[in-house]
């Protein structure tokens, strides 16, 4: 195996594998690594996978406005029986309709740059091309893996929303307090499972590309990957923590970034006014249209990236430190030249 960093060839020796990028990392050097996939080729990554997230972003907004934004009203208030169905109605549609194409797209977004980020860390270039196809010959188990950790992650706040509704049909009957009440609690502590859940699935999508592991099998992988273990020499501690830190930054620096347009947006609003543009002029409905619809978009296509590629090297990380995965590439490299690439 031919390793690179920075363009040229690696030199020999038992530590080249950390040169190249394969190394056990603290959580902040993984968030580190993680922010600088932009600092050489970047721009590579971004034109690989702008057009899939353009999709993502595209079929969300119109899955929100066609389905998720009149979820939770109905023109049948009066009867809770009728409300309800169309409750089961519009998320039938959405599951149906909305859900395939959404996951088609994003599983084939978190393959290229789960791919990209994997051929950097070993120390060779990516190849798009060859990505994209690796991605479409497995674009089914990666869409089932997605779906299957989606559906976990949300799998609380599905049944304090199922709590609700049944509470609402239940009326005046005895224990319908109770169940809204559940369905309440079950609301606030929804996001917790959910950051829980993605810290202990988070590298099955990765597993389900990398190795080629069937959804549940990577789900299972996953799970053992970020145990807590006792290994011989030391205790090694559970990694799921290091990935809900870089979802809940990334999260952050996402909204940070779409509300900086916001300031500008209110300047020129100002401006506008006085000048006297009116509010609900043609101009500035398509000003204010163009950047609530890209600003969005643009956080989301630089940073999302980050979350993935942060994903990738803290499943280096562990398979480095439970399975001495840096050890095995350099035996199968010495099997492979019939020679060894470093001197004892």
């Amino acid at each position: 195996m031919r390793l690179e960093a920075g363009g040229k060839r690696l030199r020999r020796g038992l530590r080249r594998w950390e040169h190249a990028g394969l190394r056990t990392m603290t959580a902040a050097q993984i968030y580190d690594a993680a922010f600088a996939i932009y600092r050489r080729g970047g721009g590579s990554l971004i034109r690989l996978t702008l057009i899939p997230s353009a999709i993502v972003y595209a079929l969300s907004m119109l899955a929100y406005e066609l389905v998720g934004k009149d979820l939770l009203t109905t023109g049948s208030p009066e009867n809770a029986l009728a409300a309800a169905g169309e409750l089961g109605l519009t998320v039938l549609i959405g599951v149906v309709l909305a859900a395939p194409p959404v996951l088609a797209a994003y599983a084939l977004m978190l393959a290229l740059v789960a791919g990209w980020t994997a051929e950097r860390t070993l120390g060779r270039e990516p190849d798009g091309r060859a990505l994209f196809r690796q991605a479409v010959s497995r674009l089914p188990s990666l869409m089932g893996v997605v779906g299957l950790v989606t559906l976990r992650a949300c799998l609380a706040l599905i049944i304090s929303f199922a709590l609700i509704v049944v509470s609402a049909l239940m009326s005046e009957r005895l224990g319908a307090q109770f169940v809204a009440v559940l369905g309440i609690v079950g609301l606030f502590s929804a996001p917790v499972i959910m950051l829980y859940v993605f810290g202990r699935l988070c590298l099955a999508p990765v597993i389900v590309f990398l190795e080629g592991l069937s959804p549940r099998q990577a789900i299972a992988r996953s799970r053992q990957l970020l145990d807590e273990l006792s290994l011989p020499a030391r205790r090694l501690g559970r990694g799921d923590l290091v990935a809900v830190g870089l979802f809940l930054l990334t999260l952050v620096l996402q909204l940070i970034f779409w509300w900086s347009f916001l300031i500008p947006t209110d300047i020129l609003q100002q401006y506008l006014a006085s000048a006297g543009v009116a509010e609900n002029s043609i101009l500035w409905m398509a000003v204010y249209r163009s950047i609530a619809t890209l600003a969005p978009f643009a956080a989301f296509v630089l940073l999302h990236p980050v979350l993935i590629a942060g994903v990738v090297l803290l499943y280096y990380d562990r398979r480095i430190r439970v399975e001495g995965l840096d050890i095995q590439l350099l035996a199968q490299n010495v099997w492979q030249r019939g020679e060894a690439d470093f001197e004892i």
